[in-house]
């Protein structure tokens, strides 16, 4: 009788170690990005509303002028101040008709 030499083996456990570390890092780096807009919230959530619609009003200045990179500080106030009810809620433009001479009723 000869012994067989399973090969498989070795491989099944190499890819199972492999993905058990590839699990481990992906699950480290959303642990470590899921706190990464809340530090910038909770900055604002200090903040006076005055303070929140000047820095608003700052903002959308330098991004009018070619700065993009208060995107996100820009994106964090606003939603600062619509929690607070201090930003009004956009509302979708009103759909206009056009009517041409044969459409009037």
């Amino acid at each position: 009788m000869t012994a067989r030499i399973d090969i498989a083996n070795p491989i099944r456990l190499l890819l199972k170690s492999y993905m058990k570390a590839t699990i481990t890092m992906m699950l480290a780096a959303l642990f470590a990005l899921s706190g990464c807009g809340t530090m910038m919230a909770n900055h604002y959530a200090n903040m006076s509303t005055a303070q929140l619609q000047l820095g608003r009003q700052q903002i959308i200045f330098r991004v009018m002028t070619g700065d993009t990179d208060d995107i996100d500080r820009k994106e964090a106030i606003e939603r600062e101040l619509m929690r607070r009810g201090a930003m009004p809620q956009y509302q979708p433009i009103p759909r206009v008709r056009y009517g041409g001479p044969m459409e009037q009723s």
